[in-house]
């Protein structure tokens, strides 16, 4: 397409397009109701985002929404945003909790944090969740 506007070398390139009109449906149809996660995992450092995108493939895997922090905001920064999107959950995964493999669970409504190992965090976020749709009934 560059060459073809009278651009002097082929350049490789990826397009991408979605009519207004089916975006605006969907939104009718109640395809975005809901777009708040269940549970944003914050990475500390460069270091924990191979450990923090494992969680969250392992979580979506049991159908949880999750949202991984990408954007290397200050940790104040980052559980700010995730209050303002009503998150219910947060995981936090930093140097200590990587070296003991286990990351931090903090509910966003009571400010509680437990400690849980990266093999209980699954039911561990499961069991957290459900009591807070209890309470929310």
């Amino acid at each position: 397409l560059v060459t073809v506007l009278g651009g002097s070398a082929p350049t490789p390139a990826l397009g991408f397009a979605c009519g207004l009109e089916r975006i605006a449906s969907l939104l009718d149809a109640g395809g975005a109701a809901d777009s708040r996660p269940d549970v944003c995992i914050i990475p500390i450092e460069a270091a924990d985002y191979p450990r923090s995108f494992e969680a969250a493939r392992a979580l979506r895997e049991r159908d949880f929404a999750v949202e991984v922090s990408i954007d290397r905001r200050s940790l104040k920064k980052s559980l700010k945003y995730a209050d303002r999107r009503r998150t219910p959950l947060v995981i936090l995964i930093g140097a200590a909790e990587r070296q003991r493999n286990q990351a931090v669970l903090r509910d966003m409504r009571s400010h509680e944090e437990q400690t849980v190992s990266f093999d209980e965090l699954q039911s561990a976020v499961e069991r957290r969740l459900h009591v807070l749709q209890r309470a929310q009934q």
